[in-house]
């Protein structure tokens, strides 16, 4: 088995990697071919253990995550969160990879977002603005202009300070201009792609401000109790995207509001995979306003996690471990 560290993950997956190894595995999951469980949740006190299974039947691949989020942790000097992925041999059952696995979750969200603005925002997108000025807001940027010509950043957080900390290091890091702003709604009609990256219990994005053509990722939220966007944004929206309609109906705060209200029809949401694979309309005008929303699935971790061994073994990375 090949232990893979968080600085051999970087060495060896690129963001183009991952864009492209998360959109086949979005389709792959809409087609049903792959199988992918709800996550199981084990709550210890103010700690929350994920467990996140997986398996791709073409690759005869299978894999599992297992996350942890602790909230004491940074009063600790640790990570908020801490995550493994172990991926195994479908075929033998066999382990090949055990994979630091937070890495692996900025960077298959990261690449998650960037599948869906390349599907579904304006081909000429070039201004953005970012809610949350954390992780996510800043793999969201890197994984946007993967795909987007992005010339200009709003970034916003409740953390004045967090905000202009992510303007300075994020236009040295990707030479774009990047501004931080106090009140972002002011700058929202001219903002083409907008990325929700919080974990707010109250709307942080009304649709009475938003313009048409928009497109828009929701990646924060992922339990029922939390919401990034409010019914406004349903009622004005034209495709509503998610990663799995049955986790989203679970676990998305906003989607379960919006389809109680009978602002949105469960027929109305589509996956990300169906329009990737062709199944289903995405974008059809330049003024639809679109929305991605995802509370991330395994599958994701199963073909990131996959790629990254495969690619540790080329280049001879990582820690081999006999007789696992």
């Amino acid at each position: 088995m090949l232990v893979i560290t968080r600085d051999d993950v970087r060495k060896v997956i690129t963001m183009r990697d991952a864009i492209e190894a998360v959109k086949r595995g979005f389709a792959l999951f809409s087609q049903s071919k792959a199988i992918i469980p709800l996550r199981v949740s084990i709550k210890l006190g103010d700690n929350a253990t994920l467990f996140m299974p997986g398996a791709t039947l073409e690759d005869k691949c299978a894999g599992v995550k297992v996350v942890s989020v602790c909230p004491f942790n940074p009063q600790r000097g640790l990570p908020l969160i801490n995550a493994a992925v172990l991926i195994i041999d479908g075929e033998t059952g066999v382990p090949q990879a055990l994979i630091e696995g937070s890495t692996v979750t900025t960077i298959r969200t990261g690449a998650a977002g960037g599948a869906a603005a390349e599907a579904l925002s304006n081909e000429d997108s070039k201004v953005a603005l970012v809610i949350g000025a954390g992780v996510q807001g800043r793999i969201q940027i890197e994984a946007l202009s993967e795909v987007r010509d992005i010339e200009l950043v709003y970034v916003y957080d409740i953390d004045t300070l967090k905000a202009e900390i992510y303007a300075k290091e994020m236009t040295d890091k990707m030479r774009l201009k990047v501004m931080a702003v106090r009140d972002y709604e002011s700058v929202i009609p001219e903002v083409d792609v907008i990325i929700t990256a919080t974990t707010s219990n109250k709307p942080v994005l009304r649709g009475k401000y938003i313009k048409e053509g928009v497109h828009i990722n929701a990646i924060g939220s992922y339990t029922p109790d939390m919401k990034e966007l409010d019914i406004e944004v349903f009622k004005r929206a034209s495709v509503v995207a998610v990663d799995s309609k049955e986790a989203v109906l679970e676990e998305a705060g906003e989607v379960i509001e919006a389809l109680r209200e009978a602002v949105l029809k469960k027929e109305d949401i589509v996956e990300i995979g169906e329009i990737l694979a062709g199944v289903k309309a995405g974008r059809r005008s330049k003024e639809e306003i679109t929305v991605f929303k995802t509370v991330g699935i395994a599958v994701e971790d199963v073909v990131v996690g996959k790629l990254i061994y495969e690619r540790a073994k080329e280049k001879g990375v990582g820690i081999e471990i006999k007789d696992f």
